[in-house]
């Protein structure tokens, strides 16, 4: 499944991996389920990656990254409202799988 979470990673690009340069040494914070309202809506186009990416995520986790179960879990259910807020989950969750595909 190593391949599988590069592919992952190299579909992310540069508009969720590079944004942030923060070390991540966890998949989510402690404020992942807090949802903040006033967060603007992403685009149409952006919605469709965040879709794909956290599909892949989701067959990806309990077949071979159990630690990423709660936060893939959690950005899933967050598909038919997305705001920015999500976008930034999704980038620090993809950031700890870039980090610790190895």
């Amino acid at each position: 499944m190593k391949d599988y979470a590069d592919e992952i990673i190299e579909e992310a690009d540069a508009t969720l991996m590079t944004n942030q340069r923060e070390q991540v040494n966890t998949p989510a914070k402690t404020t992942l389920l807090e949802i903040n309202a006033e967060s603007p809506v992403l685009n149409k186009e952006d919605a469709d990656h965040y879709h794909r990416l956290t599909a892949k995520l989701l067959y990806l986790a309990p077949r071979a990254r159990p630690d990423l179960l709660t936060v893939v879990s959690f950005l899933f259910t967050r598909v038919k409202s997305l705001t920015q807020e999500d976008w930034g989950k999704l980038s620090r969750t993809l950031r700890y799988l870039n980090k610790t595909k190895d």
